[in-house]
């Protein structure tokens, strides 16, 4: 994918920055990778549960949101 954005500040800020101040090529590739995560991807099982692309995004937020609260997820939990 292309930088999103020119401006090294505003990179370093980038989920403050609004998707308009993106470059259109990058927005543009964001959309084709949505699409192929959330539509396109096949369903995956992780110890026995099925994930597809929603699910396993959702996922991947609940991590995340557990590492930025100074916590250690559990993955075998989740």
């Amino acid at each position: 994918m292309v930088r999103p954005i020119d401006d090294e500040s505003d990179l370093k800020k980038l989920n403050q920055i609004s998707k308009q101040k993106l470059k259109q090529e990058f927005r543009d590739e964001l959309d084709t990778l949505k699409v192929k995560i959330f539509k396109d991807s096949l369903s995956k099982k992780i110890r026995g549960k099925k994930f597809n692309g929603p699910s396993l995004a959702l996922l991947i937020e609940q991590w995340i949101d557990a590492i930025n609260k100074g916590s250690v997820p559990n993955i075998s939990t989740m």
